[in-house]
């Protein structure tokens, strides 16, 4: 199956954080315009094989949507880095990572930096063997970028791992979760770039920023 074309900017929205710009994207990702970097998590790569491999009957093409979408995703924006927010492969190796390595000769010479995730356990020369670096974390002024959400006093932490949502009502108590990109004054928390994820609704404060992600645009739900 085909995926269709990403869209991209026409439906995103901008945000300032530490004067900076950044733009939210509808495809789950954030590009940090001043400096041409895109930024996503929580890719989980090698799920499908691996729910497969235990007998859960999940399509096989989810992973090669996912990483099409990917692929798409870095032709539109252009970028001059990629950072990966951890888990970008979700368990053992398998077959998903063979496809893996061959998308990524879709999109030579962008330099890929991982913040490994928790589920991101394989071994660093497998990662080594793409070009791609690996850290625990990784400082590009003025933010910090880790899997898990940190305290830092002095630089801004983007990060993953929540896969945050957010639930909607509606007037008949209809109630609808949707992914969303979560701000508080010291991080923020990026929706799961992988469809094939579980959420968490979060709780927003009134110092937070929610931005819903729904028919392919950014909603603004919070002030």
């Amino acid at each position: 199956m085909k995926m269709p074309s990403v869209v991209l900017f026409r439906y995103s929205m901008n945000i300032q954080i530490r004067n900076q710009t950044l733009t939210l994207l509808p495809e789950r990702a954030l590009f940090w315009q001043n400096e041409h970097v895109l930024v996503l998590g929580d890719l989980h790569i090698g799920k499908v094989m691996h729910f497969r491999k235990n007998g859960i009957q999940v399509p096989a093409t989810i992973a090669h949507e996912e990483l099409e979408r990917f692929v798409q995703l870095v032709q539109a924006t252009q970028p001059k880095l990629i950072i990966i927010v951890g888990d970008l492969f979700h368990h053992q190796l398998n077959s998903e990572w063979e496809l893996w390595t061959e998308m990524l000769k879709s999109i030579p010479n962008v330099p890929i930096r991982l913040v490994r995730g928790n589920h991101d356990v394989l071994p660093s020369y497998i990662f080594k063997a793409q070009q791609i670096q690996v850290s625990t974390a990784y400082l590009l002024e003025p933010f910090v970028f880790t899997h898990e959400p940190i305290h830092h006093t002095q630089y801004y932490n983007i990060t993953a791992h929540v896969h945050p949502a957010v639930m909607l009502g509606g007037k008949a108590q209809q109630r609808l979760r949707i992914p969303c990109f979560y701000f508080t004054p010291e991080y923020a928390i990026l929706p799961a770039f992988g469809a094939f994820t579980g959420t968490h609704v979060v709780q927003p404060t009134s110092s937070d920023q929610v931005f819903g992600i729904a028919n392919q645009s950014i909603i603004q739900l919070t002030k």
